[in-house]
């Protein structure tokens, strides 16, 4: 099973090794001796509980098995990580044209660059048109010049693929008579190892949730989109449009859906999740999927510090509650479930208060202001998200 196996030893002669090694380590002076009592009794214990722990993988396998055969639902191999928009940049030679002109340029599947010693490739045949410009200096003064933006999929699953840093020009490894360098505008995100047997049981048990009589409601989606690899939560929103939004529509939910760290679902994540819904979607149902609203929102804080405490310290600590309550990954979560989402459109100077107030080393709160007033702040929705820019000043 693809999930991270329970980490249990299953091999008889590790276990017997372990209880010999902590034998010697409790009892000083003593040496294992074949014979003896001690170490006969180590080997049986040994060999029954290698016994016990293969007979509870073995079932747990079985277990995850029946669940796939039964309703198809199974555990998650890991995700692939996504190195977004990676810039490539295609040059053609002096012949290619007399005056600064477009062109498509057409990457092959399987094309790998590496980022370290990690490879990525695009894995479909993509084509995209480059505006082409005159090299004016150095060795290719002449050459035409193009850049596009292409999404690159790690090669295994991990997150030990999260990699790169913005800038950073990848090896390209995969031969091109065109493309010449490889440009990184992002790192590397969204890769994850294999599910635990705990996340499986709890995407399982959230999956359970949506199969109730009399069809699938907005609430349900936004749980099943929440059990779909690489979507963290989704907000689901009954009868909404977003091409018309004044109008209710019926036999119409919207999705808005987010990573766990409350950014966008890439391309990938995108595809999989709308295929995962397309799945289920009832004839003449429309399902829509857009990402959320974020609004802008500049928080200035003031406090007076408590004594014995360092105000560097606490202005630290203050920024970094009000950024956590604040996060993407954290707003509109409910009951301290990372995987709900209720809908909160309003930031108001007194939910900022309850989070100074909490920080330890904070005396008095002199003032908070929103986007530099005192009123609360309504923010864009559906799908209401905040990008907070935080100053703290502590006396």
């Amino acid at each position: 099973m693809p999930w991270e196996q329970l980490p249990v030893p299953v091999d008889e002669g590790t276990i017997i090794r372990e209880i010999l090694t902590g034998l010697s380590e409790k009892i000083p002076g003593w040496v294992p001796s074949e014979g003896a009592p001690e170490v006969a009794l180590a080997e049986e214990v040994g060999y029954q509980l290698a016994v016990v722990n293969r007979a509870a993988v073995a079932a747990i396998d079985h277990a995850a098995a029946g669940i796939a055969a039964a309703f198809g639902f199974e555990p998650v191999d890991g995700i692939k990580a996504v190195l977004p928009q990676v810039t490539l940049t295609a040059q053609l030679p002096p012949s290619a044209g007399t005056a600064p002109f477009d062109r498509a340029v057409t990457v092959p599947a399987g094309f790998t660059v590496t980022v370290g010693q990690q490879p990525f490739l695009v894995p479909e045949q993509i084509t995209l048109v480059a505006s082409f410009t005159e090299v004016t200096s150095g060795d290719f003064t002449g050459y035409w010049r193009g850049d596009i933006s292409v999404d690159f999929l790690a090669l295994d699953v991990g997150d030990e693929w999260n990699t790169g840093e913005l800038g950073e020009k990848a090896t390209i490894q995969t031969v091109s008579p065109i493309i010449v360098t490889a440009t990184l505008t992002a790192p590397a995100t969204g890769g994850v190892g294999a599910e635990t047997l705990p996340a499986f049981l709890t995407r399982f048990t959230a999956w359970l949730a949506t199969l109730k009589p009399g069809g699938v409601r907005a609430e349900d989606l936004a749980r099943f989109a929440a059990t779909v690899e690489g979507t963290q939560r989704a907000l689901a929103l009954d009868r909404y449009d977003p091409n018309d939004p004044g109008t209710p529509a019926d036999r119409t939910v919207t999705i808005i859906p987010v990573t766990a760290t409350g950014a966008d679902l890439d391309s990938f994540a995108r595809d999989r999740l709308l295929a995962e819904l397309e799945g289920i979607r009832e004839v003449g149902f429309v399902f829509n999927l857009i990402d959320p609203n974020r609004t802008a929102v500049a928080v200035d804080v003031t406090v007076t510090v408590a004594t014995g405490h360092e105000a560097t310290a606490v202005q630290a600590a203050v920024d970094a509650a009000i950024t956590d309550a604040l996060s993407p990954a954290v707003w509109g979560t409910a009951d301290g479930d990372p995987a709900t989402w209720v809908e909160a459109d309003t930031l108001r100077t007194l939910d900022v208060a309850v989070v100074v107030a909490t920080v330890p080393g904070v005396a008095s709160i002199d003032g908070i202001t929103l986007d530099g007033g005192a009123a609360d702040i309504a923010l864009t929705t559906p799908g209401a998200l905040i990008d907070a820019s935080i100053t703290v000043t502590a006396s």
